[in-house]
């Protein structure tokens, strides 16, 4: 097998393309995991958060709460502390409706 792969015209290494892949599949679960928690609170990824953030004393209450609604929901992969404050980090950075 060839170690360089034809993406639309454009030779990538297979370095390359698998970084691309990994990237992609990142992407996929990080939007499965929104559309979760979209789905437990019954409302979108950001006003979960504004929510969240005004009537929870600190961000591990918010994580706490959040485990907790998809836990009740049936979901059992957690969201991470990590994956919180980006999230966190994208709400602070996107106007406000």
């Amino acid at each position: 097998m060839s170690d360089q792969h034809d993406h639309g015209g454009e030779r990538v290494s297979k370095a390359e393309y698998e970084g691309i892949a990994k990237e992609m599949a990142k992407d996929g679960a990080r939007t499965r995991r929104q559309r979760e928690v979209e789905g437990a609170f019954g409302q979108s990824l950001p006003m979960v958060l504004r929510d969240l953030r005004e009537n929870t004393p600190s961000k591990s209450a918010m994580l706490r709460r959040i485990n907790e609604t998809l836990d009740a929901n049936g979901i059992e992969q957690k969201v991470s502390r990590g994956t919180l404050y980006n999230w966190l980090d994208d709400v602070a950075a996107e106007p406000r409706e």
